[in-house]
This record gives structure tokens, C-alpha cells and sequence, in this order.
């Protein structure tokens, strides 16, 4: 139960970074394997949502990289910014990393 790009493969399959590889369980939901790691830094302008969907139907950070070109899916915002705030966000595929750079146990200066 294995999916590359989205569609189920039955046998060898060349792959790279570039393609999305998951592995499925007895569930049927397919879990993506762990990328390297990448981070951007983003310059969050105002009038965009810190969000991945508005149910408002506000333009979202997430849509905004899209169009910018960034296709790595479940990339996650390390906080939020108000819709009339702006500043730098920090753009994450890494959720281990996101938590870790949030918790405040760990008393990363922001």
C-alpha cells in the first residue's frame, strides 16, 4: 500500500526528493514519510490569514505561497500573525521542529 504522487504504485517505482512517497496502514489512510527538512522565511504583507482555509474566503499565507510557486505540500506556520499584522513568519514541512521552535519550555527568544 504504497503511493507516489498520489497514485498507488504495485511495483518498482524510481523516486526522488521531488516526488511525494506514502505509505498506507490497515486503515486505508496513507501517512507521508518524513522529508528532509526546509524552512522559509516569509515577510507576511497584511490583509493575508495565517491559515490553510478561511472559511470567510480571505486570501490565506498558504494560497499566497502557492501562487508564489512553493508546491511542497503540508508545510506549517511556526505562530500566526493577525490579518492586519505583518512581519516575519517562519514556514516550516517540519512539525517536530514547528513545536519545538513554539513551546515555551523551551524558551526560544522570538
Amino acid at each position: 500500500m504504497v503511493k507516489v504522487d498520489g497514485k498507488r504504485v504495485d511495483f518498482n517505482a524510481p523516486v526522488s526528493n521531488s516526488n511525494l512517497i506514502q505509505v498506507g496502514s490497515r486503515t486505508g489512510m496513507y501517512t507521508p514519510l518524513k522529508e528532509n527538512t526546509r524552512i522559509w522565511l516569509f515577510n507576511k504583507p497584511q490583509k493575508l490569514v495565517t491559515t490553510h482555509y478561511d472559511p470567510q474566503g480571505r486570501p490565506t499565507v498558504f494560497n499566497h505561497l502557492k501562487d508564489l510557486g512553493l508546491t511542497i505540500p503540508h508545510v506549517i506556520s511556526v505562530g500566526r500573525l493577525d490579518f492586519l499584522s505583518e512581519g516575519l513568519l517562519i514556514i516550516t514541512n517540519d512539525g517536530e521542529l514547528a513545536r519545538a521552535l513554539e513551546m515555551p519550555s523551551n524558551a526560544i527568544e522570538r
